[in-house]
């Protein structure tokens, strides 16, 4: 597979697209598109675009995305904020929630 990095621009090119988030296979065009259709606040924008919702919980992306956020609406770092996190914050396996033991 044609991988290469785009060094401090974020995200990497695989076959022509820029992908942003991994595991919700979102492209940095996907991002800028819900941008221009409005949803401009990080938290409507995670909710349409959907990244920063994965098994990463944004660890991979949201950086990304903000970068992005920042320079389409042309907001200075101080303007940006993360999205709200809920738990379970971290991956928890099925069988903890269960109450099932080892």
């Amino acid at each position: 597979m044609a991988t290469r990095s785009k060094g401090d621009q974020g995200g990497r090119v695989i076959l022509g697209k820029k992908i942003v988030c991994f595991c919700e296979d979102l492209t940095e065009e996907d991002v800028l598109e819900a941008i221009r259709l409005g949803y401009d606040d990080i938290e409507t924008l995670k909710r349409y675009a959907g990244f920063s919702t994965g098994p990463c919980q944004g660890k991979t992306c949201l950086m990304h995305v903000l970068r992005l956020l920042g320079t389409e609406k042309k907001l200075k770092p101080a303007q940006l904020r993360l999205t709200t996190q809920r738990p379970p914050v971290d991956p928890v396996r099925l069988s903890v929630l269960a109450g099932e033991t080892q």
